[in-house]
């Protein structure tokens, strides 16, 4: 990833088009969260990045360039349904339940958030039946009213 090359100027993230795309197709309400996340790499390196928000198909998480050019190298070219998969390890904590999950994703964008940090969308690639219980009690608990 050449962090000059392949991002329009980080005050332009929210306008860039690509960005605009994925989020006019969201399908989901989704939840902040801002809490670490260790993602597993091909080779079995692991790096760490923030997990910002979380939907019924995906999540959105935040770096540094240095990670987000570990997690999509230079020679990686986004292409739709082709980004790298990924192992994305998450403590989604809803009620009792603090268990981590490991989840199989795919990248779907990276733009740059600002001259450090580097916005990256990850896919869902499949869910076991706890994993789809604890994304949806998490996005449950954030769509109840608080009184």
């Amino acid at each position: 990833m050449n962090d000059e090359a392949d991002f329009d100027e980080p005050a332009q993230t929210g306008q860039h088009p690509l960005y605009q795309a994925h989020e006019a197709r969201r399908g989901y309400p989704r939840v902040k969260l801002r809490m670490p996340v260790q993602i597993g790499l091909a080779g079995g390196r692991v790096v760490i990045a923030r997990l910002y928000t979380l939907s019924a198909d995906g999540i959105q998480i935040r770096c540094s360039r240095p990670t987000a050019a570990s997690i999509l190298p230079d020679s990686y070219r986004l292409a739709a349904d082709t980004g790298p998969q990924l192992l994305v390890v998450m403590r989604l904590t809803a009620g009792r339940d603090t268990r981590s999950h490991v989840v199989r994703c795919r990248v779907s964008y990276a733009l740059p958030e600002s001259t450090d940090e580097v916005i990256m969308g990850l896919a869902f690639l499949e869910l076991l039946p706890e994993q789809r219980e604890a994304v949806d009690a998490m996005l449950a608990a954030s769509l109840e009213p608080r009184g």
